[in-house]
């Protein structure tokens, strides 16, 4: 099981992430005219597998990352992988799976990994601080002041990285071209699992079973969720007027962002722990344990929509594109495709050969 984000991606759970991961956002790109792709890294295989969209064919993969990929990101043309033992961050071509080079050793396992037009920005354990990237040449630049322990959940936005993770219970906030320390949050009060960002605010949610609310600009405490969320928040997912939260109880939480106030919760159990949520303008997908399946929410009242079929094993991490929802995880280590309109299963992968714990898609 892979905490925080995305990842997040979902990350992005930044990464192109998937979020994961990553993990919060994602973002998605177009490769080719016609011919959209799916990327998918785990445990076992330990390489980036590529699939076509379209009919989920097998198209190839990179060589091996020698460990397990926690996260991937992907811009145009390159996809940017990092996770255990190698603890590096890889680089390939999207157009054949070759590859093109590594950053030098993170000095830990890599959990979180996010991109900008020319830098690659990576957190972890071990190291624990913010090192950068150039994407270029995949030189190093630059580390960030040790954040204290193990990094969890980076975001960045045009000039500040944002940064949050286990013991330290603080957002550290330090500026993208030179690395400094440019504040901190007051403390969280616990570990840190998952951190968003908008244009002013950041919200945090991990195991104080909360989601604390900072300014950006000063990172001054602004306010929390009143009604606790009831145990360990594993994901937030937010749009420009609420938060939705899921995690250990089993449930999504909405809050309204502008006072943190309760607006209300899934009636319908998920089942599960909550690892990931996806949303679009209308619903809220939800993936997890135990139920082993996506949850289809109204955004507007939270009512239960649907179920898709079975996945068989923990889901990771979900994608979705205008009209399907792509899925990763456990036991069955496929990556499974569904309709959003009525959940209906449309087809999968072969097998991956490990658990999925990111995806990324082009759109």
């Amino acid at each position: 099981m892979k905490i925080g984000t995305t990842d997040i991606k979902d990350v992005k759970f930044g990464e192109t992430q998937v979020t994961k991961i990553m993990l919060g956002g994602e973002e998605v790109w177009k490769y080719g005219e016609d011919e959209l792709y799916i990327y998918a890294g785990g445990r076992n295989t330990q390489t980036v597998r590529k699939y076509l969209k379209s009919d989920m064919s097998y198209i190839g993969e990179t060589e091996s990352y020698s460990g397990t990929i926690n996260t991937i990101s992907i811009d145009d043309t390159h996809i940017y992988v990092g996770g255990d033992t190698t603890r590096t961050v890889r680089k390939y071509l999207k157009s054949d799976m070759s590859y093109i080079g590594e950053t030098v050793s993170y000095g830990g396992n890599i959990y979180s990994l996010v991109i900008d037009d020319t830098h690659i920005y990576v957190g972890g354990a071990t190291t624990n601080r913010v090192r950068k990237y150039l994407k270029s040449d995949m030189s190093f630049v630059g580390s960030a002041p040790n954040y204290g322990n193990t990094v969890r959940a980076v975001s960045i936005d045009d000039t500040h990285i944002y940064v949050g993770g286990d013991t330290i219970q603080t957002v550290r906030k330090y500026l993208k071209s030179d690395l400094s320390s440019v504040g901190v949050t007051p403390s969280y009060g616990g570990n840190i699992y998952s951190l968003v960002i908008d244009d002013t605010h950041i919200y945090v949610g991990g195991i104080m079973q909360k989601v604390s609310k900072y300014l950006k600009s000063d990172m001054s405490y602004v306010g929390e969720t009143g009604v606790s969320y009831g145990g360990y928040i594993y994901t937030i997912a937010m749009d420009d007027t609420y938060i939705y939260v899921g995690g250990i109880m089993q449930k999504v939480s909405k809050y309204l962002k502008s006072d943190m106030s309760y607006v209300g919760e899934t009636g319908v159990s998920y089942g599960g722990y909550i690892y990931t949520i996806a949303m679009d303008d209308t619903y809220i997908y939800v993936g997890g344990a135990t139920t082993n399946r996506v949850r289809k929410y109204l955004k507007s009242s939270l009512t239960y929509v649907g179920d898709t079929a079975n996945y068989s094993g923990t889901i990771n991490t979900i994608s979705i594109d205008d009209t399907h929802i792509y899925v990763g995880g456990a036991t069955t280590n496929r990556v499974r495709k569904y309709l959003k309109s009525d959940l209906s299963y449309i087809g999968e992968t072969e097998s991956y050969g490990g658990t999925i714990y990111s995806i990324a898609i082009e759109n």
